[in-house]
């Protein structure tokens, strides 16, 4: 699912016997998935269908808003990270600086 232009875009939707399929973050977790039949992309279903899965998912809170914080949410996160990452590449080169000046005192 993804937000273009404040819109939902719903590309597929899939069911796991367990949640534990649908949300575990491992190598082992993701190629399980990758083995499963995950249906016929969400256009090519009747719109009717269409319509109300999307009723379905309003009607438990997963609107626009939410499409468009996702995205927004992730790269505020990414840029959290890469400014931990620079910072923890400056205290390397620091520190391996400090070590290079007492081995040569």
């Amino acid at each position: 699912m993804t937000c273009q232009d404040g819109q939902f875009v719903i590309e597929s939707i899939a069911f796991y016997e367990d949640t534990k399929t649908g949300t575990e973050l491992s190598a082992e977790a993701d190629w399980k998935r990758r083995g499963l039949y995950l249906g016929p992309t969400f256009s090519s279903l009747d719109e009717g269908l269409q319509d109300e899965f999307e009723k379905y998912l309003q009607e438990r809170g997963i609107v626009e808003t939410v499409a468009s914080f996702i995205p927004e949410y992730s790269a505020y996160k990414e840029q959290q990270v890469i400014g931990q990452l620079k910072m923890g590449f400056r205290m390397l080169t620091v520190t391996a600086g400090v070590r290079q000046m007492v081995g040569q005192s």
